[in-house]
């Protein structure tokens, strides 16, 4: 089925009302505060990572505009933006488009991932307050709680918010900032390591001895554990990569 030649409907892929309606409430609950680009930013951003706006589709400036009520300029400065920071690309003869999402980029995501966060654990475990091993705790009882009930979708927002915890613990700001821009491009890939059975029990087993190893100050042991679990998670993601059928 084509999608409509209408502006509205050839924002999305969906030729349905519903992704329409979508970016239409992440635009409503924008915090009207700030300059009308950072606002159409951080909108677009948010509706790319959680695929409202779907890998390949195009990003048509003047529809955007229209659908926002904001002059080009604002959404022209978003855009630039969001292909700076690889969210978007170029395509011959289609323009903007939102990116797809490669097996190349997820393997590189989480090689980055597992020496950011053994920097996290390490300085964690000079730095960590009884505060932050609080927090690390209360999260992966939580995590923990979400596997019991099999919860994929929680399960994966509670382990992003593990881990920007232990960013956190490290009291290195560069650091946590670092940790979040890799977790915006991980919540667009698809799928989640959780699914691979009995991976939710093993995470949460080896958050409770990474907590431990900073509650000792233990940085080397700390950082060992921190990337041996990014690099399970590597592992099952490959796996998962080499299960997705060929596109026909």
């Amino acid at each position: 089925m084509m999608a409509s030649r209408s502006g509205r409907e050839s924002i999305l892929a969906d030729p349905s009302p519903a992704g329409l309606e979508q970016l239409s409430r992440l635009w409503a609950r924008r915090v009207p505060n700030g300059a009308a680009s950072d606002m159409v930013y951080q909108v677009l951003r948010e509706a790319l990572i959680t695929r409202v706006i779907p890998p390949g589709q195009r990003l048509a400036e003047e529809h955007l505009a229209r659908l926002f009520d904001v002059s080009r300029t604002p959404v022209r400065e978003a855009l630039f933006r969001l292909e700076a920071e690889g969210f978007a690309e170029r395509i011959p003869r289609r323009g903007l488009v939102a990116s797809q999402i490669t097996p190349r980029e997820i393997v590189d995501v989480y090689v980055v991932r597992e020496s950011m966060d053994g920097l996290a654990a390490e300085l964690a475990a000079q730095h960590a307050t009884a505060a932050d091993l609080l927090q690390l705790t209360d999260i992966n009882e939580r995590f923990t709680e979400a596997a019991t009930l099999q919860d994929l979708d929680q399960q994966a927002t509670l382990n992003l918010q593990f881990h920007e915890a232990l960013a956190q613990a490290s009291h290195n700001a560069f650091l946590l900032d670092m940790i979040k821009q890799i977790h915006h491009r991980v919540r667009r890939f698809p799928g989640t390591t959780f699914a691979q059975e009995g991976r939710a029990a093993e995470a949460a087993e080896e958050h409770r001895r990474l907590i431990q190893a900073i509650r000792e100050r233990d940085t080397l042991r700390a950082r060992r554990l921190a990337a041996e679990h990014m690099a399970a998670a590597r592992r099952i993601r490959i796996a998962m990569l080499d299960e997705t059928p060929a596109a026909p």
